[in-house]
């Protein structure tokens, strides 16, 4: 028994990896992981250290300024990613009318978006000229990072991302240096963030630069006005839905800087960079996948759910895992990274882990969504969700702090992503496989390990 199942695990290993497809998908999710790893350690290392040198006041100031920054962010992407890469995927021939009006899209909106946010600032922190300063060069760091994002869409298209990578991580490694240097000369906040402008900048110019050279062009001519009207009529409810996923997810730190202080904000930020940490994983798994499963719902429509299932199935395996192990050891790693003075941020991390659920879930369902093109229908249960957040946001922050903000989160986002599920009858089966997913019923189906050993 035991060496059948060896053998059944070789035949089907074997046959996976001869598969071009497979071979291509691996070596994407590879280097998308390579870069997550070195991200996710950048951040929780040099990250801690800016933290520990800053202290809960500033470090909270920075998270305020990143997360009102982000209430804006949606602007500049203008929901376009699974747009233009099932765009790309389904007409490979008009790649260059695709990224180019894409770009002057985002361009615009982004521009325009740092205007709103400079008349804000000046319209409601002009007691606090640093904050201003913040707040400025963190919303200045959109413009280069919207062209990247931008011709980023067109390597996940080819599940090609190891050049986008190399790039990025060159510039990651060399600003790292740079920040090292400021801890040692105990440079001011605003350089730091200089220097993540700068990075992002130079990352930005590389990438526009390689993309050309790939037989690709950045053209003004190349922007087509009926693509565009397609691109805005598409997106505009991804745009609203993103918005209202950013305040869902994002508000809770603007709401915490105003009803409870930025250090409260300090505390709460250090426990979602540890929350998060893990969060590259399932992005590389559903931005790899999303091309096939774009294809196979021209095909059979069985084979279509049964991949949407098994994304599913995946997501909360691995969200399980990596949940019980923040929760076991929450105190000894804040302690560890953050030191004594974040020490109740070990309260706050677990009921974050619990919201990484259903953020991972989330993503998979957005590819199901985006591939239905029933993107309304996400606008529609993250709006709701939106609403009911910034509630309990209001009634448990003055009382609970970050506790009540972490709470607030966890509620909402289990509402959008599976709650409303069962009040929308296009949703239902979704919400019916989501409960198969977090059951882990489809461990105790027989027919399912059937299906899986003798496939192949």
């Amino acid at each position: 028994m035991h060496s059948s199942w060896l053998s059944s695990l070789r035949r089907f290993l074997e046959h996976r990896l001869k598969d071009l497809e497979t071979q291509k998908i691996l070596a994407n999710m590879g280097w998308l992981l390579a870069d997550r790893v070195l991200r996710v350690l950048v951040s929780l290392l040099l990250g801690a250290w800016v933290a520990r040198y800053l202290g809960p006041d500033q470090f909270g100031k920075l998270n305020y300024a990143i997360a009102l920054v982000s209430l804006f962010s949606v602007f500049a992407t203008l929901g376009l990613e699974e747009i233009v890469i099932r765009d790309l995927v389904a007409y490979p021939q008009k790649k260059d009318k695709i990224i180019n009006t894409c770009l002057f899209l985002r361009l615009i909106s982004t521009l325009i978006s740092v205007g709103i946010i400079s008349v804000i600032l000046w319209l409601t922190h002009s007691g606090d000229t640093l904050l201003q300063k913040i707040i400025f060069l963190v919303a200045l760091i959109l413009i280069p990072q919207s062209i990247i994002d931008t011709i980023d869409l067109w390597f996940k298209s080819q599940v090609n991302s190891k050049t986008s990578v190399i790039i990025k991580d060159i510039c990651l490694i060399f600003s790292s240096f740079l920040k090292i240097i400021l801890l040692l000369y105990q440079a001011p906040l605003l350089a730091f963030i200089v220097v993540i402008l700068f990075e992002v900048t130079v990352a930005a110019l590389a990438l526009v630069w390689f993309y050309s050279c790939q037989s690709n062009r950045i053209s003004l001519q190349a922007i087509d006005l009926s693509t565009a009207r397609r691109l805005i009529k598409d997106g505009w409810p991804m745009i609203l839905s993103g918005l209202a996923v950013v305040i869902y997810t994002r508000v809770d730190q603007v709401m915490l800087g105003v009803l409870a202080g930025h250090g409260a904000v300090g505390l709460y930020s250090a426990a979602t960079k540890i929350s998060e940490a893990w969060n590259f994983i399932p992005i590389i798994v559903v931005s790899s996948l999303y091309p096939k499963i774009v294809a196979s719902r021209q095909g059979d429509n069985s084979i279509f759910h049964r991949n949407i299932q098994n994304l599913y199935n995946l997501m909360v395996v691995l969200s399980y895992a990596v949940a019980l192990f923040f929760i076991l050891f929450s105190g000894v790693l804040v302690s560890l990274i953050y030191g004594p003075q974040y020490t109740d941020t070990a309260h706050i991390l677990p009921i974050l882990m619990g919201t990484s659920l259903f953020s991972s879930l989330g993503m998979a369902r957005g590819s199901f969504l985006m591939t239905m093109n029933w993107a309304t229908l996400q606008l529609v249960t993250v709006a709701i969700a939106c609403l009911v957040n910034v509630g309990l946001n209001y009634l448990l922050i003055p009382r609970y702090g970050g506790y009540g903000a972490a709470v607030a989160t966890l509620l909402s986002q289990g509402l959008a992503v599976y709650g409303l599920c069962f009040c929308f009858p296009r949703l239902r089966q979704t919400g019916a496989m989501i409960t198969r997913a977090i059951t882990l019923a489809w461990v105790l189906d027989f027919g399912f390990w059937h299906r899986f050993w003798h496939r192949y």
